[in-house]
């Protein structure tokens, strides 16, 4: 190909035009006729030679526009430059508006030859490669050629002229980073604002986001409700690229590998249990879909407690048990899903998100039934889609706030209550409540700003259930813990609220159980919730007191038997843990305790607690491993009441229950000493039996 730098021309090479003396404008040799010895021509030479310079024939140069058109066509972009000034704007014009001509510059050149050529010919490069070339200069920007690179440089506005399928989603980036565009700006490129997205660049470009415009753009696609169809709309190459934004996440900063952070950690045992755990399963991981970051944050979870310092939140927010749940979903659970769980983990953020991580993969671990070889196959999976309010919710929060709000148990000394029974012997259903949302921080952040933990939250779905799991036994009603503090609060709002006489009348005999009128009650209650407001206990509230007055309360509750039916069926505690509570039940200390006539005394204690050992020896591992455990007490001669145990550690020697008592919501560790000698903290009972 032709230089740039001038070039020498001209002699036998160089086109010629000749004038004859005679003006003619004909060449004809002597004579008019052909000397084919050519001996005329030597003598003319001779007798020129002796007449000298002035008798030499005249030669003169081409026109112009010819020299340019020899150039064009030998590709002697120098010599057209240097002819080009001569050209007439008339005939300069004619080059400049020939496509043929400059579609053959175009494909004759370089491109940096063609940003010269055509520059010097007064033209918009762009332009001309646009409407001659586009082909020549997309080939050039797939390349990555400086020329053209430098173009946009000098025309940054030409971008969208590049924008895929002229070049790659790939090459596309790269020159929108090489321009310096800003990455919120780059998204306007997509189609995300407006038309029909392209996936394929829109990936390429939040690649090479820093994490915190990465989050931005992703949470526009979920704005623009297009977040369904992005993750549809990916493959396996997006799979590997979501994996490379986590594992820039990996490490804490330290330069400590996981071995030596899991050392240093407060649950060390149970991680390295989960440890074995992670990395048995990543032999069968065919499709690689435990990256190296997984890894990391799964054994994590269980190694780092809750909340450093606090008793109540030593456990880590996964355990072992659900450290392999979770592997088990994420090796089945389809594409779409497993992009869905990685981009909300990319989402997560601020001082929190390692915690915010931690829970996403307990919420996972809570729903892995829905995953499995037989459902991948069958096309049955579920989907996670409601982690998603869930990661919205808990995005922002500081580290104690999202602890608290994903557990229904106290998590520190003055956090508050957690979970309490609504009904007078609802302590089973909520102590299988406890273990479901332990294990389900979804469940638990619902129940929590749903406000249903109190007392006497009775219009919520938490005391339906409870009541529920009541009644489906022995024909009983269950009896409000709280009716004679809501009776009280609504009758003395009867007045404030502006009800009439038979509206109060109405209310009075509803709650009262007795005879009322329907229209009356109907008018008069959006006149109480209003007035009320957040302590307006609800329809669902007044309803239960009224039932209450015909409960008997004490034989409402439930028996060991009951319970495991309740906590496995209707309240779907094994869904999220995938354990039923009742192999761990011994029917032999309940038995016991019945033969006995309620009654233990010194005589038989010794074997009572024998057997309250074998038990609480089988409880222990299963706690360690995230197993939680329920359990019922019974006092001498009266009835009993069922808790939870939701940890274990030892201290100074001595095994530790950490126990969350339905009745008073406080969560507390009791030593294994005082777990045999029937002292808790609500009062001294004996242990009956477990479930877990």
């Amino acid at each position: 190909m032709a230089e740039l730098e001038p070039q020498m021309s001209g002699g036998d090479h160089a086109p010629r035009n000749y004038t004859p003396a005679d003006g003619s404008g004909q060449f004809s040799p002597a004579g008019g006729e052909l000397d084919p010895t050519q001996a005329a021509a030597r003598g003319q030479s001779s007798e020129l030679a002796s007449l000298g310079e002035e008798a030499a024939p005249q030669v003169s140069e081409p026109p112009p526009v010819d020299q340019f058109q020899a150039a064009l066509a030998e590709c002697s972009w120098s010599q057209a430059r240097s002819v080009w000034p001569a050209l007439t704007p008339q005939e300069q014009a004619r080059f400049a508006h020939d496509p043929a001509q400059l579609e053959h510059i175009a494909r004759a050149t370089s491109l940096a030859e063609g940003v010269v050529v055509f520059g010097w010919m007064g033209l918009d490069v762009f332009d001309v490669y646009t409407s001659v070339a586009e082909d020549v200069l997309a080939q050039a920007f797939n390349q990555n050629d400086p020329a053209a690179v430098a173009l946009l440089h000098a025309q940054p506005d030409r971008v969208a002229w590049c924008k895929p399928p002229r070049l790659s989603p790939q090459y596309f980036v790269d020159l929108l980073v090489q321009l310096g565009v800003p990455a919120q700006d780059q998204l306007a490129h997509t189609g995300l604002f407006g038309g029909t997205p392209d996936w394929d660049l829109f990936m390429e470009m939040v690649t090479t986001f820093t994490q915190a415009d990465r989050q931005l753009a992703l949470e526009e696609v979920r704005a623009q409700q297009k977040w369904e169809v992005l993750l549809a709309a990916l493959t396996e190459a997006h799979v590997v690229m979501v994996q490379g934004w986590l594992d820039q996440d990996s490490g804490d900063g330290t330069g400590q590998t996981l071995e030596e952070r899991i050392a240093a950690a407060h649950n060390s045992a149970r991680a390295n249990v989960a440890l074995a755990t992670v990395d048995g399963v990543r032999g069968i991981d065919f499709e690689n879909r435990i990256t190296d970051r997984l890894r990391e944050l799964l054994v994590l979870g269980v190694a780092l407690p809750k909340l450093a310092g606090e008793a109540q939140s030593e456990e880590g927010v996964l355990s072992p048990a659900q450290v392999e749940r979770a592997c088990r979903a994420l090796i089945w659970m389809p594409q779409v899903e497993y992009l869905r769980l990685s981009m909300l983990l990319e989402l997560t953020g601020d001082a929190s998100r390692l915690t915010q991580s931690f829970l996403l993969l307990e919420a996972t671990a809570a729903r892995a039934d829905d995953y499995g070889m037989m459902q991948r196959l069958t096309g049955t999976s579920g989907n996670l889609g409601a982690l998603e309010g869930f990661a919205d919710a808990t995005r922002g929060m500081d580290e104690q706030t999202v602890v608290e709000q994903t557990s229904v148990t106290q998590t520190r000394a003055g956090a508050g209550d957690g979970m309490i029974q609504k009904f007078s012997d609802s302590c089973g259903p909520t102590s299988a409540q406890v273990i479901r949302a332990e294990a389900d921080p979804v469940e638990a952040l619902r129940m929590r700003q749903g406000g249903e933990l109190a007392q006497d939250a009775l219009d919520t779905d938490a005391a339906r259930e409870q009541e529920g799991a009541l009644e489906r036994h022995y024909g009983q009603v269950a009896v409000p813990r709280s009716a004679a503090d809501i009776t009280a609060a609504v009758t003395a709002a009867l007045r404030p609220a502006r009800l009439s006489g038979a509206q109060r009348r109405a209310v009075t005999r509803y709650l009262a159980n007795q005879a009322f009128t329907q229209a009356d009650f109907d008018a008069a209650l959006p006149k109480l919730e209003r007035h009320m407001a957040a302590s307006y206990p609800g329809a669902d509230g007044l309803r239960m007191v009224r039932e209450g007055q015909a409960g008997t309360g004490a034989s409402a509750g439930l028996l060991p038997s009951d319970q495991a039916v309740e906590a496995n069926g209707a309240l779907d505690i094994d869904t999220r843990t995938g354990l039923p509570l009742q192999d761990l039940f011994d029917n032999s200390l309940w038995n016991l305790f019945v033969a006995a006539g309620k009654q233990i005394n010194a005589v038989n204690m010794t074997a009572w607690n024998a057997n309250v050992t074998a038990l609480l020896d089988q409880a222990a591992p299963k706690l360690e491993r995230g197993e939680d455990v329920t359990f019922i007490i019974y006092w001498n001669g009266s009835g009993g009441h069922f808790m939870a145990f939701t940890n274990v550690r030892t201290e100074a020697g001595a095994r530790e229950f950490l126990v969350h008592d339905p009745w008073t919501g406080q969560t507390e560790w009791v030593t294994q000493a005082n777990v045999l000698a029937g002292t808790w903290p609500g009062g001294t009972a004996l242990i009956c039996g477990l479930q877990g």
